[in-house]
């Protein structure tokens, strides 16, 4: 199985990991006009956001069971989202995974600011 979504942090790299699709949590495009689609996934272990891009993310579909392999997970507008990046996304099921939306490692303290130091 790889990594655990609870153990997802920023910073992290070279994740492997195998989760379920929940939901489509946003849909946005970049300045060059390229689809992100960012996903809620869930595994036994809690839930994490996953953005995707272009092709990638318009193949994913809800209940689809996928592996990550070589992503990497980083801070984001105060949440830690999983990334693609140089890995691979494969799809190897559907419907069928236990999985936990709790605790939503997406969830992050807000990073401290100049007037809070």
């Amino acid at each position: 199985m790889g990594v655990a979504v609870k153990d997802a942090r920023p910073g992290a790299k070279g994740l492997d990991c195998t989760f379920i699709v929940v939901e489509k949590d946003s849909v946005s495009s970049t300045k060059e006009g390229e689809q992100v689609i960012v996903w809620r996934v869930a595994d036994p272990t809690g839930s994490i956001l996953l953005s995707t891009f272009g092709e990638a993310g318009a193949a994913v579909k809800e209940a689809d069971i996928l592996r990550l392999k070589n992503g990497y997970c980083t801070r984001y507008r105060d949440q830690a989202v999983v990334y693609i990046g140089r890995g691979t996304l494969e799809r190897v099921g559907e419907f069928t995974m236990m999985y936990s939306l709790e605790p939503d490692m997406s969830k992050l303290p807000p990073e401290p600011t100049a007037a809070s130091v």
